[in-house]
């Protein structure tokens, strides 16, 4: 089934819930059953993406110094991240003065995030690995941004 189809279905379903047409809701929604399951992956993974852009402007509000930026943005993410819950996997900072342009520091995390059941999507738990990265602009001072990046392959399953 599409993911247009599938959205079709999905409207269709609330205008019949708004009307008060329950059990025709529910056995639409159960006719995309593929796309519910997708839905709700989907929205676990917007959930982790949420979550890094929060984890991004929190960084950028410590203000870490021109000379400690790398070393300070990797130490203020991972201390921030581990305090979270969440599952830091990798980090790398050069020390001393940030010069303009190149990446000083990055932070790669393992995002878990789950969401719930519906009448329009199966609740999922999926891991998203995000890259944080930091850099020097002598025309906007730190710049801090994030990228879904692969998760490795030896990455074990969340417990549950």
């Amino acid at each position: 089934m599409s993911t247009e189809h599938g959205k079709a279905l999905t409207r269709t379903a609330v205008r019949l819930c708004r009307r008060g047409l329950a059990l025709a809701a529910v056995a639409l929604a159960l006719a995309g059953c593929a796309d519910s399951t997708e839905q709700g992956r989907q929205e676990a993974k917007d959930m982790a993406l949420r979550a890094a852009e929060v984890y991004t402007r929190d960084a950028e509000v410590a203000a870490i110094s021109r000379t400690e930026l790398g070393d300070g943005s990797v130490r203020y993410l991972r201390g921030h991240l581990a305090r979270s819950n969440e599952q830091v996997l990798d980090s790398w900072s050069r020390s001393g003065m940030a010069k303009s342009g190149p990446v000083v520091g990055w932070v790669d995390v393992a995002l878990t995030r789950t969401s719930s059941d519906s009448v329009f999507s199966k609740g999922a738990t999926v891991t998203t690995c995000i890259r944080f990265e930091v850099s020097w602009s002598d025309r906007n001072g730190a710049q801090y941004s994030h990228h879904v990046k692969d998760c490795p392959a030896d990455m074990s399953p969340p417990a549950q």
